[in-house]
Parts: structure tokens; sequence; C-alpha cells
């Protein structure tokens, strides 16, 4: 495997390209200009990147301890499970993904395993070979360092959610959890892999708990692993490998046929899901069955999952999203607790504002200049005087029912055949019980960012709402044919898919969109909430003094807050120059907090890229200092 010496010449080749572009994830290089226009914390980015292949580097000299311990969760002999070269392995958000092959004998085994000098194993190997999924969360993208125990309560919750599918969604094909371990150092494994008298014992528990209406004990049971045999300790899950006869990701699916130029082999863009009517819908129908069979059963409260030591499962975790754990890991205020729930709408939604205000706050480059701050402080103002009109009042389901949504729902987590027909689903995190009326037609039917489907100026909102009115139709015929008695009593009669529809006709869709995006907030509560109640806000050039009073009310020191986020924009700048070994330039601006003049001048917001203080007066602005 690679050693550190080859660990800093690769570090080194992101760094001494001809136009000095530093790595800052997989595939993903900066340049100087775009880094200083970038809204991203690229200074944090590019330490998290660097943190997760020193992480890489330090699984990749432990294998043989990781092949031991997945031949102990699949009842192999351990020398016939052999972990896969470097280029097969593939990173996530949170976690890296081993391809660990099992071969049918030792000697077949040995047969195929011709180590490189680093101990590689080569990456060609057969189609046909059985392979599982060593899974391993990524410290450095988890939040452990910032919050720790975030592994543990991912990995509960992930766990929880297969356990609960298992037993509620046979119908759904996601993969076989074979085992996994806590960071505490607890492991388990699938009861299929036990001695004969230790399966019959669980099922007489089962059976007991049953019968005396106790939380039923899941399939998984824990067991000893001695501690050679796992070496990484953060964490891991084993889990089938949806091979060839699943088809593909539905995102490369899309993309049809590689394209080559110059000998350079990339993807296309995606092929446009209304360009395929017959594909599309049979991806709506298996979406829609995948949705409804997870609404089907009601929920008492909002929250997540989570796994038990005693192999149970409660509704008992906070109401984690990706984008929530993403912001965390960037020094986000943890606003909620771990082991916060909500049976109240209200209540819920509050806590998410408050998130986004303590982002907002936290973040070093969370505004770029003082206009910019007192337009995101006015819109959490005006979020805030608005939240009646979507949650609580006389508004109904606000203290439920409630029911399983997929947070990160994203293209890439279904398998789909040629014809676009679902054959599985996988990686389960971030999934919880949440409001009826929260989105659930998938953002990405064309491809496009939440902030350009939400703009009615856009062609891409106008695509997307041709795709989501079809998905709405098919996932209305999915419905007439699956078994929700129970979920449409709890709603009074009400169908999820009249729920969806009153959602978007009255902007909650978007309402909700707004709190639960990364970076979309803004765009999104423009582009859809303001017009609601300003209607003349289209035909308005600036309105940046209507901003500033409504950032007044967001705090009471708003000026301060302003000057604040002006000053971690520009300490921001400083980092991100020292990761190009250059000095922070030096420029001149002006702007009025009242008026939103700048030089003398109204500039619309957005159009003016220059730094201001919060006097009115013209200032000389060192990044250096």
């Amino acid at each position: 495997m690679m050693d550190e010496q080859t660990a800093a010449q690769l570090r080194q080749a992101f760094e001494t390209d001809d136009e000095v572009c530093i790595g800052f994830g997989p595939d993903k290089l900066i340049g100087y200009d775009d880094a200083m226009q970038s809204e991203a914390d690229i200074p944090h980015e590019r330490q998290q990147f660097m943190e997760s292949m020193a992480f890489w580097f330090r699984v990749s000299r432990h294998r043989p301890a990781l092949e031991r311990l997945v031949a102990r969760h699949l009842g192999v002999n351990a020398a016939r499970v052999k972990m896969s070269h470097l280029n097969m392995w593939r990173q996530g958000a949170f976690n890296v993904a081993i391809p660990m092959l099992v071969f049918d004998t030792k000697a077949a085994a040995d047969a195929a395993h011709t180590p490189s000098p680093q101990g590689d194993m080569p990456p060609e190997v057969p189609d046909n070979l059985r392979r599982v999924m060593l899974r391993l969360p990524m410290p450095p993208r988890c939040a452990e360092a910032v919050y720790p125990g975030s592994i543990l309560e991912k990995m509960r919750c992930e766990t929880a959610t297969y356990v609960w599918m298992q037993k509620n969604c046979p119908q759904i094909r996601i993969p076989h959890l074979f085992g996994l371990g806590f960071p505490h150092g607890t492991h388990y494994t699938h009861s299929s892999r036990l001695w004969f008298a230790r399966r019959a014992l669980l099922c007489i528990r089962q059976w007991f708990a049953s019968w005396m209406r106790w939380p039923l004990l899941s399939n998984y049971v824990a067991i000893s692993v001695p501690k050679d045999e796992c070496p990484v300790d953060s964490g891991y899950m084993i889990l089938e490998h949806f091979g060839a006869s699943f088809g593909q990701e539905l995102s490369l699916m899309a993309r049809d046929t590689k394209i080559v130029e110059d000998g350079v082999e990339y993807l296309p863009e995606p092929i446009q899901m209304l360009a395929q009517p017959a594909k599309m819908r049979n991806l709506f129908r298996g979406v829609s069955r995948i949705i409804l069979a997870l609404a089907r059963v009601p929920q008492p409260r909002i929250g997540a999952f989570r796994f038990n030591d005693n192999g149970t499962i409660s509704l008992d975790n906070r109401p984690v999203t990706a984008d929530m754990f993403v912001l965390e890991n960037a020094r986000a205020p943890r606003t909620m607790s771990v082991d916060t729930t909500y049976t109240n709408v209200n209540e819920y939604v509050s806590d998410l504002q408050t998130f986004q205000e303590q982002k907002f706050l936290a973040a070093p480059n969370a505004a770029v200049e003082a206009a910019d701050a007192t337009y995101q402080m006015g819109i959490m103002a005006f979020l805030r005087a608005v939240t009646h009109h979507f949650v609580g009042g006389t508004r109904r389901w606000r203290n439920g029912p409630f029911v399983l949504y997929m947070s990160d729902a994203n293209a890439s987590n279904f398998m789909v055949d040629e014809n676009w027909n679902v054959t599985g689903m996988y990686d389960l995190e971030w999934m919880f019980s949440a409001p009826a009326d929260m989105p659930r037609v998938p953002s990405w039917l064309t491809w496009s960012s939440v902030d350009r489907i939400s703009n009615p100026a856009t062609d891409e909102y106008a695509a997307y709402n041709e795709a989501r009115a079809a998905f709405a139709e098919v996932f209305a015929e999915e419905e007439r044919l699956a078994d929700t008695a129970a979920l449409e009593t709890a709603l009074g009669g009400t169908t999820l898919s009249a729920v969806m529809e009153e959602s978007w006709a009255s902007k909650t869709f978007w309402f909700y969109s707004s709190l639960l995006s990364i970076t979309g907030m803004t765009h999104v509560a423009s582009h859809q909430i303001l017009p609601m109640f300003v209607r003349t806000w289209e035909e308005k050039r600036d309105a940046s003094a209507s901003f500033a009073d409504l950032a007044k009310l967001w705090s009471t020191a708003a000026a301060d807050v302003i000057v604040k986020k002006v000053d971690d924009h520009t300490r921001h700048l400083v980092h991100v120059a020292a990761l190009f070994g250059r000095a922070p330039p030096t420029y001149t601006a002006s702007h009025d907090i009242e008026t939103g003049a700048v030089n003398g001048g109204e500039v619309p917001y957005m159009e003016e890229k220059l730094s201001r203080d919060n006097t009115g007066n013209s200032k000389e602005i060192s990044l250096q200092s």
C-alpha cells in the first residue's frame, strides 16, 4: 500500500500544477482566483481533504487485519478474503467504501492475488467474483473532532434504519448488512452467522418481547472481536455489494455512454428525463413505491431511529440531515441535542431556523460584504415572521402524523436497469420521521441545483415543474395500488399525494427547502417566499434599505453582526491567500448600512463585489491586518 513518502508526493503533485492549483477533494482542484471568489470555506475543505487522505493511507496499512474482520462476519476462512486495490475504493461525503473480494477457495485467492511491491491487489479482478463492501466513516468528514460521538450517532441511526426497513419494507431491495462495529468497541453480526443455539435463543427472546409488547429485538447480536482484527477505531459496516445484475447507479445510467476526446474519457451531461418519457415513468414508479413503503407506517414524532446497545431500535434521536452534519463538521454550533425529538412542527421548524442563524454567525465565509450580510439577516428575519403561514396556527398536521423521509435521496443512491426500473436502493443514512408536508418529490428530476429550480424566471424552474407534475401523476397512480390505509386514516382521510400537491401549491415545499439547504436558503426564499408577500418585489432594482430594516429586527446588535461578518470574511481571505503562498490583496470600498449606497451610488445586491464598513465612509481594507 502507499507509504507516507508516496502520500507526500501525491500532495505535492496537487500543489505544483502549472496554474498553482490545490486539491481540496477527490478529483477537485481549484486555482487562486477561483478560491478567493468561492463561497465555500476552502481552507476547511483543504484540511478535510488532507486529513481524509491520511485516513486512507492509515487504513491501507491494516489490510490483513481488515480481511480477517470481514471474514469473521461472513463466516469464511480469512485466506479467502482479499482487500481490493486502492483504485477501486470509493469515497462519499462521509465514508470510504472498500470492495472486499471473497474467493471460493484459498487456492483461488492465492492464484488471483499477485501483490505489487507495495502489497496492493491488482485492479483487474473477475467481474463475477463475490464482493462485499467494507464501509468506514471518515472522522475528518464526520464532525468527530468538533463534536465527539458524531460518528456513533451517525452509525446508530443508519443501522436502525436498516433494521426498521428489513422488518417493515421487505419490498424495497436494500443491501444486506452482515455486521458492524461502533467506535466505542461494540461489534454486532447478523444472527444468520451464529451457531444454531444462539439463533434459537434469539428467536425465543424476540417472541417473548413481541408477546410482552416490548421493543422488538433485531437480528443483530453483539459478538467479541479481537482487538488486532479491528485496527480502525472509527467504526465500520460490512454490506452486500450490488453487482452488475442490479444495473448501474441512476446518476451514471442517465449519462448514457462515456465520451472520449483527445484521449480523455469523461461523462457527458445527464440525459434530461423529460426526453425519455418511458424510462422516466419507470423510474418515477420505482421511486414512488419506495416513498410510499416508507410512509405507510405513521410515526408518533419527528426524529430518527436509533440502534440501542441491547439490539433494539427506538425513535429517540434528533432528526439530523446530511446537510446539518456537513455544517456541523464545518464548526456550525449544534442547536439540536442528540436526544431531541419533536411532537410539534412549530418547535422543529424553530430549531431549524435557529440552526441556520447560528451557522451564519459561525461560518467564516458566510457573507462576502456588508450588503450580503444585511441581505441574509433580512431574509432570516423575514422567514421567522412568515413561519405561521406555513406551519402551526390552525394548519393541519402540525401535531402529526409524521412519516419517514429520505432527506438524502440523491440520484446515486438508486440502482436502475437499462430501462430505468429501480432495482435497489442503498446508503440509508439521514432518514428520519418528518412532517407529512415536507418535500418528497426528488430535487434531482432535472439535475439542477435548488437555487436554479427555485427561480421562476429560469428555464430550469419550468423544466422542474413539468417533471414534478409527471412525478406527481405517477405517484398518485402507485398510491392507489398501495396499502396506505393506516396513513390515510392518520391524515384524516387525506392521501399523501394530496398533501404533496397542497405543499407545492401553498409553497410549503419551498419553505422547508429553504430551511434544509446548506447554501440555498436566501435564493429559495427570495425567489419563492418573498413574492407571496411583496408583490412588487420583482420590479425593484434594489431593496437594500428594506433588508436593512428587516436586519435590525433579526438582532438588537445588527450593525455589530455585520461588522463581524465582514471581518470574518477578511480573515478568511487571508487564510485562502496563505494556502497559495500569496500576499492578500488591498482595496477600497464604502457602504452605508441605512441606504445601501456604495461610493455614492445605488447598486443591486450581488452585482457589487466590494467589501464595506458599516459607517458609510470609504475604508482602505488591508487583508493582512
